[in-house]
């Protein structure tokens, strides 16, 4: 247990501090980046995380309820936060993105997420199509590393200063690991419902839905589909889609 707490922590931390070496005041690679991240986090949720709801113990018009559920949430907290003409992430001339619970709700997400995993690692039977945990871990790490790439891209929006950006990258590095230590436990006191994980998990995914969308359509000022940015949003789809598939 300690090889795989050691590489989640150090492989995600090395991929979520890179993008500190972008400058914010570079907004042409800025703002691709913020693209990259959101094509990223669509094609992750697409590939990974709806599969394994439709595979879980609910009937699948349950967990499109759920989905559904946690894609409105997520736009009903933008509206609340940023007011009708900022119902959206949309990056300003400063370069910081609108409302801060928009950021909280995408970073509470982003960890439940991980924590969910550290859970399926130690506990692998809350999906059916898990067959061992190998070949989960190499799938986690393959695609946390750039999640916490994308994570850290859109955390820069918000943060001039390194201190900030780099604990919450630190805090959500631990995120996988605390899972797996809490699965242990979960596992011996056997009283979480597998159902729970997966109202949870939908949520989770619906949420993402929401913010990668609006990140990756509308961060750019007119929202213009640009070649870059469309070639920019290829590759991060087709990044989310291999380390699925390799995993």
């Amino acid at each position: 247990m300690i090889l795989p707490v050691i590489l989640l922590i150090v492989l995600t931390l090395i991929a979520g501090l890179a993008p500190l070496r972008i400058r914010k005041n570079n907004s042409k690679i800025f703002h691709l980046a913020l693209v990259f991240s959101g094509a990223y986090l669509l094609g992750i949720t697409i590939a990974h995380l709806m599969p394994e709801l439709f595979s879980g113990p609910l009937g699948h018009q349950e967990v499109a309820l759920w989905v559904i559920i946690g894609y409105f949430m997520q736009l009903l907290l933008n509206y609340f936060t940023s007011g009708v003409e900022h119902g959206h992430l949309h990056m300003a001339d400063d370069d910081h993105v609108h409302g801060s619970l928009t950021m909280v709700t995408l970073l509470a997400a982003m960890g439940i997420h991980a924590l969910l995993e550290g859970i399926l690692l130690s506990h692998s039977t809350y999906v059916d199509t898990h067959q061992h945990n190998g070949g989960l871990l190499t799938g986690i790490i393959l695609h946390k590393m750039p999640a916490a790439f994308a994570l850290m891209s859109l955390i820069r929006c918000n943060y001039h200063s390194w201190g900030w950006p780099v604990f919450l990258m630190s805090l959500f590095s631990i995120m996988t690991p605390l899972g797996i230590f809490l699965g242990e436990y979960l596992s011996q006191v056997d009283w979480v419902q597998s159902s729970w994980l997966t109202i949870l998990f939908a949520l989770v995914t619906g949420n993402f839905l929401h913010i990668s969308t609006t990140i990756f359509l509308e961060n750019s000022p007119g929202h213009k589909l640009t070649g870059a940015k469309l070639l920019v949003i290829f590759a991060g789809t087709a990044l989310a889609l291999v380390t699925e598939f390799l995993g």
